[in-house]
């Protein structure tokens, strides 16, 4: 196993909804800011050597129960596969009273700073973290085909503001695009559904000052449960995020 790496975050009421609910988009915001301290905290004066980039590829978040209150949350992260210039990551939620309330698994592409092509990770990365080189490799990820023919398109366009220190619209960013085209929908989710799963598949980077459009559908799993589909296609029409979101309804 990799090396674990632990930071407390504090829901603040900023973190909570219009329906007093955590923004989704906050517990993503504290995996990828745990992402970075871990990398940095451990290759600071460790590493010989130009380091690269790494660029999100995948979400995968599970939620078991959203927080209802401001309260300190722990984030657990631990390194679990480097191959190539792909690597994987875990995570583990817990809230004040040590109860696990969602867990993560993250997939990240190493590039080289210059070029922003594809490059190998260093093999001192594996001893670093303590990843072993045949380590297991997390099941791929499918994100579900819409069922419903019917979709809710919207657009939007990206800002400087949209933009994190890479130059591109920061992946966190897609999330909120994608829930707020959802509410501008005829689908639209009152405060009585929670998210359960998140999956986004980022294929293309999207810079500022673009129109973007977004595809939303929603298919009934059950009674107590929907899938939002997300598609975020830039001003080329090319997909530039595939995002599927798994609702259920709170119970009464």
């Amino acid at each position: 196993m990799g090396v674990t790496y632990v930071q407390e975050y504090g829901l603040n009421t900023y973190d909570f909804d219009k329906n007093g609910k955590v923004r989704l988009t906050s517990l993503v915001n504290f995996l990828q800011d745990i992402s970075t301290r871990h990398f940095e905290s451990a290759v600071r004066d460790r590493f010989e050597g130009t380091l690269g980039l790494w660029v999100i590829v995948e979400w995968k978040v599970d939620i078991v129960k959203m927080p209802e209150t401001v309260m300190n949350i722990k984030v657990t992260t631990e390194p679990t596969y480097f191959r190539k210039f792909i690597a994987y990551r875990g995570y583990k939620i817990e809230d004040e009273n040590g109860e696990c309330i969602g867990t993560g698994v993250s997939k990240w592409a190493y590039l080289d700073v210059s070029s922003r092509r594809q490059a190998n990770i260093p093999s001192a990365f594996n001893e670093i973290f303590k990843v072993e080189e045949g380590a297991y490799k997390p099941e791929r990820m499918v994100i579900s085909a819409p069922q419903s023919e019917r979709a809710h398109t919207a657009k939007i366009t990206s800002y400087d503001s949209d933009l994190d220190v890479n130059q591109h619209v920061n992946n966190v960013v897609y999330i909120r695009w994608a829930l707020d085209a959802l509410q501008m929908s005829p689908f639209a989710f009152d405060g009585q559904w929670n998210p359960m799963t998140l999956k986004v598949n980022f294929k293309k980077e999207i810079f500022a000052h673009t129109e973007i459009e977004i595809e939303s559908y929603v298919d009934e799993i059950s009674s107590n449960e929907k899938r939002s589909i997300h598609r975020l296609r830039n001003n080329q029409g090319e997909l530039s995020v595939d995002m599927e979101i798994v609702w259920i309804k709170i119970s009464d």
